[in-house]
């Protein structure tokens, strides 16, 4: 069991190690400090699921807006869009949509999640603030 672990550790190494220098440069790497919804009184209350995200990173494809995170990711989402690539006075932004589902009862309309990303680019500090909604769940975060 150990050797197939630093097998596996030395294959994502080699692999790492084959592509160009800039492979990384397209992307933000963003570390979740936060984790709220909107409450039934409309107020901000933490999440249940808070201090796992809290040890989480997003991982966002400046080109394509593909979000990598096993909760928040796109993988389930047809229609990922990068709608502003931001710059010194605008936020990069994103925004995917899943595709429409069934009503849950019968009569209702049918639904459609999203998710709305945006990464502050014009900050001046290395760190740029991130905002990740996701229903009513809001996830905050830097990006690097």
């Amino acid at each position: 069991m150990i050797e197939n672990y630093w097998l596996k550790a030395l294959f994502v190494v080699l692999f790492l190690a084959m592509l160009p220098n800039d492979a990384f440069a397209e992307r933000f790497y963003c570390d979740i400090t936060d984790a709220l919804k909107v409450g039934e009184k409309g107020t901000l209350d933490q999440t249940e699921f808070r201090e796992e995200l809290l040890k989480s990173q997003l991982v966002v494809d400046r080109t394509t807006g593909t979000i990598t995170h096993p909760d928040f990711g796109t993988q389930f989402f047809p229609s990922v869009k990068v709608v502003d690539s931001g710059s010194s006075g605008s936020s990069f932004k994103v925004v995917a949509l899943s595709e429409e589902g069934s009503p849950i009862k019968v009569g209702e309309a049918p639904y459609r999640n999203m998710l709305v990303l945006q990464v502050g680019v014009y900050s001046q500090s290395a760190a740029m603030p991130m905002i990740l909604l996701a229903d009513t769940t809001i996830v905050l975060g830097l990006c690097h």
